[in-house]
Order: structure tokens, then C-alpha cells, then sequence
């Protein structure tokens, strides 16, 4: 009876991780044509909001692709250029360590924390978005529909330099957390790069 259950164990734990890399070879399959829509993104291709003002899809993942792009670029602006490495970046983190923790809890936080520097990145380059505003890619806002609804919303309670500082240290605490980078290791880099500017000066 303990060897069958053993045997048991055995081959639902061989079929887990065989699940596991299918799930992750698909993930990274959707990343990179992700990545390919955004990088050859034309808005002249057609989308919601035109037909198509060019007689071919540009877009290296066609059709699909240019309505892929025009959406997240309308949602997140520029900052969807970093979301295919971003996504990328997620994927083999998560498949490649096997000591990430699985409880729905931790998942629940990574995922939380992944929203909020979008979301903080986004409104920050709402803001600088003014003077960099892409006419290319027809943008009404650099940081994207989420940039500007955010950064108009958080404006009215903390003011313009207020959401700007406040974002940044949501971004920088979200990166750190996320990625768990030791504070150690960033007090270093910077006490070394003070050090290096001031010997160079």
C-alpha cells in the first residue's frame, strides 16, 4: 500500500512539472509575440478606432497584433515599450526558481506589487510625458489612459510635487519588494558611486 501511494506521489508530481513547463514554454511564446507587436507598432494599422490607413498591416504579428499594440499603448503610453521585458522577465523568474513561494498569499502580494509599478511608472511619465509626448505613435498622454487618470486623481490630493514624490517612492519600494533587492546591496551601490563621484571631482 506505501509503495502504491509512493508510485502515486511520484507520477502526479512528474505530471505537476510537466504541466508546469508546457504552461511556461506557452507563456514565453505569448511574451515574445507580445514583445514583437509592441516594438512594430504603426498607428496607421488598423485598430479600434480606424480601419486602417495603410493598404498592409505593418505589424509583424498582423492584424491581431496592431489592435494588441493600439490597446495597451492607449491604456499604459510609452511605458508599454517595458512591458513585453517586464512580462518576460516575470515568467522566467517564476519558472526558473523553484524556491518562490506558491501559497496564494505571495501571488496575491507579487501580483499587487506588479500593479502598483505599472501604475506608479505610468504617472510618472505622465508627468514628464509634457515635453516628451509622442506624436509618432499619436498619444494624447505618455503615461497612457492609466498615467493620466491616476495622475489627475492623486494631483487633487497631494498636489503636482506631492504625486510625484509619492509615486516614486511607491515605484522604488515596489521594485525593491518585487525583485527583493537588499538594501544592503543598493546602500552600497550608492555610498560607492557618491565616493567615486567625489574622488573624480
Amino acid at each position: 500500500m506505501a509503495q502504491v501511494r509512493k508510485n502515486k506521489k511520484l507520477a502526479l508530481d512528474k505530471f505537476s512539472s510537466t504541466k508546469k513547463e508546457i504552461l511556461g514554454f506557452f507563456y514565453i511564446v505569448l511574451s515574445v509575440l507580445f514583445l514583437l507587436s509592441i516594438y512594430s507598432h504603426d498607428p496607421n494599422d488598423p485598430n479600434f478606432l480606424n480601419s486602417g490607413l495603410a493598404s498592409t498591416v505593418n505589424n509583424y504579428i498582423g492584424v491581431v497584433g496592431s489592435y494588441t499594440s493600439f490597446l495597451f499603448f492607449k491604456l499604459f503610453g510609452v511605458f508599454a515599450y517595458l512591458l513585453p521585458i517586464l512580462f518576460i522577465f516575470v515568467v522566467i523568474r517564476y519558472y526558473k526558481n523553484e524556491a518562490i513561494d506558491q501559497r496564494l498569499t505571495k501571488r496575491i502580494m507579487n501580483v499587487g506589487l506588479l500593479i502598483l509599478i505599472i501604475i506608479s511608472t505610468c504617472v510618472l511619465i505622465h508627468f514628464v510625458g509634457d515635453s516628451l509626448e509622442d506624436k509618432v505613435l499619436n498619444l494624447n498622454s505618455a503615461g497612457g489612459k492609466v498615467g493620466s487618470l491616476f495622475a489627475l486623481g492623486l494631483s487633487s490630493f497631494f498636489g503636482f510635487w506631492g504625486t510625484i514624490l509619492t509615486n516614486f517612492l511607491v515605484l522604488i519600494f515596489s521594485l525593491i519588494t518585487y525583485f527583493n533587492i537588499p538594501l544592503k546591496t543598493i546602500y552600497t551601490y550608492i555610498s560607492t558611486s557618491l565616493k567615486y563621484l567625489y574622488l573624480k571631482t
